[in-house]
């Protein structure tokens, strides 16, 4: 997930013909473009929900756990980092 948050803002995905975060995610991870568009709008909250991340990155939550927690909790759930 961070690799995918760090990659987002100064567009280290795009090139070669991709056209979204999501699309270089299914050439480059072979997910599905629902997994990549599940993984890439974790990665935009990746700052807003510091401590759901870190339990996820531990390994104590799945990923479809994290994502649905992430698609309800409102944005100021947590303070940032």
């Amino acid at each position: 997930m961070r690799l995918v948050a760090g990659a987002l803002p100064a567009e280290e995905w795009a090139g070669d013909g991709v056209r979204s975060p999501e699309h270089w995610l299914v050439l480059r991870a072979g997910l599905s473009p629902s997994r990549a568009r599940e993984v890439v709008a974790l990665a935009r909250r990746e700052a807003e929900l510091p401590t759901l991340m870190d339990t996820f990155a531990g390994g104590q939550l799945s990923l479809d756990q994290v994502s649905t927690v992430a698609r309800h909790a409102p944005a100021p759930m947590e303070r940032p980092r």
